[in-house]
């Protein structure tokens, strides 16, 4: 779905946070199903992890350390300075635009003004 401004020819496709999980090169993926994709990418199979997950192995342990530092969530933001859309991990990444280092930034939620015009909504 594409959110539109009302007073300008901004538009962006993304205003919820995705899930993603990194790959063994360091690379985010996002994905719709976190434990599936960590499994497929880190060769635990989904029993394995879900017992982990319950606390049911002696791997638990190792395996909840990976799940905390391997994946994560990708928030969508717009650039007031730029205008350029870009997701973000909240609790990883330095909050700045990585085009041009502003950190005059938002959220891209609906009902936010424009970060292009700074006169309409996007919505």
């Amino acid at each position: 779905m594409s959110h539109h401004c009302n007073h300008c020819d901004f538009q962006t496709e993304q205003l919820l946070p995705q899930d993603y999980v990194i790959t063994p090169q360091g690379k985010r993926v996002t994905t719709q199903s976190v434990t599936s994709t960590f499994s497929s990418l880190y060769h635990i199979n989904d029993q394995q992890l879900h017992q982990a997950l319950k606390h049911q192995t002696p791997e638990a342990t190792i395996i909840q350390q990976m799940l905390n530092q391997l994946t994560g969530q990708l928030h969508p933001h717009h650039c007031h300075q730029c205008a350029r859309p870009f997701s973000l991990d909240l609790q990883r990444d330095k909050h700045a635009c990585p085009h041009c280092w502003s950190q005059d930034i938002s959220s891209a939620n609906m009902d936010n003004t424009c970060p292009k015009c700074h006169q309409g909504q996007v919505s």
